[in-house]
Formats: structure tokens, sequence, C-alpha cells
């Protein structure tokens, strides 16, 4: 199972410059990537997610929200 670590996110977002108006999207994006890992395979741990997994993830996301913007 995975955990997120939010503290080290949240770290990651401020050091990216990401505003601080911007970060509950970021945290909600995260959540459902997780959901959506684990319903395809229980036993995933964050090493065995791949760039792959992630690349579908936000093109799914572009597709139903156009993030061409961001």
């Amino acid at each position: 199972m995975i955990t997120p670590d939010w503290a080290s996110f949240r770290a990651i977002l401020l050091q990216n410059k990401i505003p601080q108006n911007q970060h509950s999207y970021y945290t909600k994006w995260l959540e459902q990537f997780l959901a959506i890992i684990l319903t395809k395979d229980s036993s995933y741990t964050a090493s065995s997610i791949k760039a792959a997994d992630i690349n579908h993830f936000i093109q799914e996301i572009d597709r139903k929200f156009d993030l061409t913007s961001w």
C-alpha cells in the first residue's frame, strides 16, 4: 500500500514554485492517481510506479480537463 508523505509532497510543491492556491489541486490529483494505481494492483508500492502510469494519468486528466493552459 502506498501512503503519501504529505509533508514532503508540500515541500516539493514549494520547491517547484507551485502557487499556494494550486496546492489543493495537486494534492487531489495525487490522491486520484494513487486510487487508480491501487485499483489496478493493490500490491503497488511507490517504487513500483512506472513513468508510463504517471503519463497515462496525466493524459486522462488533460483529456477530461484540458490542461493546456497549465
